[in-house]
């Protein structure tokens, strides 16, 4: 019977050492509030100064640190000629992708936590289809970037700005944040 007390006192004696260590513990920072904005995100294309193609995109999030995604785009067809699979039709996405995490700071500003892809056929496709021209595989361009831009509530920066290396066309991205009210 001893035996049994002595364990049953040491069992006590650990869940009190435990009880007391959680109790020393600081508890865990109150969690802010979320803050709701909207990123407003302008693709502009430029061949040489003439802007020729605007292309806003508004994503809305909590300043949270939890990624808002946004997808705009179309599925392209393609004929795939490969042994497995002659003849067959594959599709590869074409458009816009932004997906970002917004964080705010001590300083009142945002860190923008940003990855934007955008791929697009070139002119010269299209133009080919509406002319009764066959349909080959198209030409595809990409664009990928990804970085961090502090904003405060309601300024605007660059995020990129990037030329094409085939046609010279002049990509620029430029974000601006709001605050929801």
């Amino acid at each position: 019977m001893s035996h049994e007390r002595t364990s049953t006192a040491a069992t006590l004696a650990f869940i009190a050492m435990a009880a007391a260590a959680r109790a020393a513990e600081p508890p865990p920072p109150p969690r802010k509030p979320d803050r709701p904005v909207k990123l407003h995100v302008v693709y502009s294309r430029f061949q040489a100064d003439k802007k020729i193609a605007s292309m806003p995109y508004t994503l809305v999030a909590n300043a949270n640190g939890q990624e808002a995604r946004l997808r705009m785009g179309i599925h392209v067809p393609l004929r795939y000629e490969g042994k497995e699979f002659p003849g067959n039709t594959v599709y590869k996405s074409v458009g816009n992708t932004m997906a970002c995490r917004i964080e705010p700071r001590e300083d009142g500003r945002f860190a923008a936590d940003c990855e934007i892809e955008q791929s697009s056929l070139y002119a010269g496709e299209a133009e080919r289809r509406s002319a009764g021209a066959p349909l080959e595989p198209p030409a595809l361009r990409s664009f990928e970037f990804k970085s961090v831009l502090l904003l405060a509530d309601g300024e605007t920066q660059q995020y990129a700005s990037a030329t094409d290396p085939v046609t010279g066309e002049v990509l620029k991205i430029d974000m601006t944040l709001q605050v929801v009210k």
